[in-house]
């Protein structure tokens, strides 16, 4: 499958799925289709892409630009679009934290991984443990 055919087949059943999200385009990435949804209190997004016909799941730090994300392999679209709807509802539900580090930014997180962050805590740093509602 090819960059638009990859876009053309996952876009519409993200954005069934989806409803909320905002589509947008960036022109230099050719046939590539960007999804993004804030948070509750607006303050972190979560983007998907179909850049390189692969699906790119995280948290947005501007158009198309990622902060935490993960790569869902390009070889079964079906088993991605799954697989990203599991990993955005466990999020968007409360069923995994979210990690904040003054440092590293955002990514997902359980309250077991808090200790592993604290270990390596640089000394300004700030580290918070967060829900996607209160975001």
């Amino acid at each position: 499958m090819n960059q638009k055919e990859f876009t053309d087949y996952v876009i519409p059943k993200l954005k069934e799925a989806l409803p909320q999200a905002k589509e947008y385009i960036i022109d230099e990435h050719v046939d590539v289709c960007y999804l993004e949804f804030p948070s509750p209190q607006g303050k972190l997004k979560v983007l998907i892409s179909t850049r390189d016909a692969q699906l790119t799941i995280g948290f947005g730090v501007g158009p198309g630009l990622f902060d935490w994300h993960d790569h869902l392999s390009p070889i079964a679209a079906d088993e991605n679009i799954k697989d990203a709807l599991a990993i955005i509802s466990e999020i968007i539900n409360g069923k995994t934290g979210i990690i904040h580090s003054s440092v590293l930014g955002y990514f997902p997180g359980d309250p077991e991984d808090m200790e592993d962050v604290e270990k390596f805590r640089d000394e300004n740093e700030v580290i918070e443990y967060l829900y996607w509602k209160d975001l």
